[in-house]
Parts: structure tokens; sequence; C-alpha cells
């Protein structure tokens, strides 16, 4: 009787503290997006777990794994935007054990001129004293109205 109701309490506790941390982790994904908008590479990267990340862009040459990679990747960005913008998050999921977390989420991204696509995103992050930090990243611009099949036509 006591290992289960020790077992219904950590299991209730888990479920009053999911809402605050979809709540953080949906903060820190929209603080990610903000900054790296504002080509903020500072704020960027003091949302990094520094010492183990990997970002991979939606373009098969965009891999990072270090700060300086990600610092010309900004540079690259916006020397061929000029500017950027996220609209809102859209299908925002999560999975946590309080260690590390995942975030998967589409997004409509605007690069300079040219027209919003959506972009979808896989994020890992670990908590580090309390605050989640990046560690993973990928991206893909999903394809819109062509099946696997015509792709390969």
């Amino acid at each position: 009787i006591a290992a289960s109701s020790i077992a219904a309490c950590s299991t209730q506790q888990t479920r009053q503290a999911e809402p605050s941390v979809q709540t953080a982790l949906h903060e820190r994904v929209d603080e990610l997006l903000r900054r790296y908008a504002a080509n903020d590479q500072e704020g960027v990267v003091a949302m990094l777990d520094s010492q183990h990340i990997a970002i991979y862009g939606s373009d098969a040459s965009e891999v990072v794994h270090s700060v300086d990679e990600l610092r010309q990747l900004m540079r690259n960005d916006f020397a061929l935007w000029g500017t950027a913008s996220f609209g809102a998050v859209q299908d925002f999921d999560f999975r946590t054990d309080g260690t590390l977390a995942t975030t998967f989420f589409s997004v409509p991204f605007t690069p300079g001129p040219m027209p919003p696509v959506e972009v979808r995103f896989a994020m890992t992050w670990r908590n580090v004293g309390g605050q989640w930090l990046l560690t993973q990243s990928a991206n893909a611009v999903p394809t819109v109205g062509q099946s696997a099949a015509d792709l390969l036509k």
C-alpha cells in the first residue's frame, strides 16, 4: 500500500509540474527564436549548453558543434537574408524527465524579403541549475502538397 501511495504521489507531482515545465520550455523556445531573429548572437549563445551542442540546419552543410560555428552560421544567414522573423509557434509538443527535455514544433519563418515558409524544429534541452539550455536542434522545411513518391520521380 505504501509503495502504491508513493507512486501515486510521484505521478501526481509530475502531472502538477508538467504545465509549468511546458510553459518554461515554450518560453525558452520563444526566447531563442526572438534572439535568433534579432541576430543576437550573444543572446543565442547564452541559451546553449555550449560544451555539448549539435545544431543541424535545413541545408545539409549547416552542421554546428561549437559556439564559433553557431556564430558563423548566424553571420552567413543574416548576410544572405538581412532580416528574419518568426510567427507564432504551432503544434508544440514536449517530453521531459526533468533533466532532459525535447520540444517539437512548427513555426512560420520569413527570411528577409522572401515569402514565409513553415519550419519544423526538434530540440533537446538540458536542465542546468533550473535553467533549460539547448543542447541539440534540427530543423526541416517540409514539402507542401508533394508525397515522398512524387519527390522520387
